[in-house]
């Protein structure tokens, strides 16, 4: 009789033990995946900041040098024509 008994108990406390360990397990994949989206959302669009402030940095020295070259080869052109 204590067998049975015995036996009931221990198979009620490994199915808890292993729900318990289920639930842990899928509860910390869960959070892991989460903190894991939530670090790649942030660090996406720090990247995302990061890479257009350089292409806007490039772009814009770019226009400025070409703006400022043909700034100068006017300006050269219309000293060139006036010395002449």
């Amino acid at each position: 009789m204590y067998t049975r008994f015995y036996a009931f108990v221990y198979s009620r406390l490994l199915l808890l033990f292993i729900v318990g360990f289920m639930l842990l397990f899928i509860l910390g994949f869960m959070l892991l995946f989460i903190v894991s989206f939530i670090l790649l959302f942030i660090l996406g669009f720090m990247l995302l900041f990061i890479l257009g402030f350089m292409l806007l940095f490039i772009v814009s020295f770019i226009l400025l040098f070409i703006v400022d070259l043909s700034l100068l080869s006017i300006s050269d052109f219309y000293t060139f024509k006036r010395n002449a």
